[in-house]
């Protein structure tokens, strides 16, 4: 895309490089299983809140995917929408599954103190290999940026 919109790339740029801080920030912190969320600290309660934008990093990134298939149409890269799209967010669907599955961030259950790991990391510490219904249902934000996606090949 030739007409890129600034604004959008350094909101996404600045997205992914808080995506990388705050998730290193919350899953590597010493003392996470020992945090009272019924009265958290000022830096938990900031890391909380930053988290919370993950859904305005898809909806500025599904906006910069919808812009630039939109101004395709009608030149000659353009293709049929509903079957690029569609398989678009059918790959990434199938990437975030992957990636979630065998390397993603453990899923916290603060009740037992414990951590549900992705395959990579039960591997590497000798844990035995499983995947949870919870891995399997959890929906992170490549899964939403996926459904975006297919969402907007039956829109257009």
């Amino acid at each position: 895309m030739k007409n890129r919109i600034l604004a959008f790339d350094v909101l996404r740029g600045l997205g992914i490089f808080m995506v990388v801080i705050l998730h290193t920030a919350f899953y590597y912190y010493d003392g996470v299983y020992d945090i009272d969320l019924n009265n958290p600290s000022l830096l938990v309660t900031l890391i909380g809140f930053l988290l919370m934008f993950a859904g305005l990093f898809a909806m500025i990134s599904g906006a910069v995917h919808t812009l630039q298939y939109v101004s395709k149409r009608g030149t000659t890269e353009s293709r049929p929408l509903f079957g690029y799209l569609l398989t678009h967010g059918l790959i990434l669907l199938a990437v975030a599954y992957f990636y979630f599955i065998v390397t993603g961030p453990g899923i916290i259950d603060f009740a037992t103190r414990s951590m549900d790991e992705s395959l990579l990391v039960a591997y590497l510490r000798g844990n035995p290999l499983a995947i949870s219904q919870q891995r399997w249902l959890y929906v992170d934000s490549l899964v939403m940026l996926a459904l975006n996606v297919m969402l907007l090949a039956v829109m257009f």
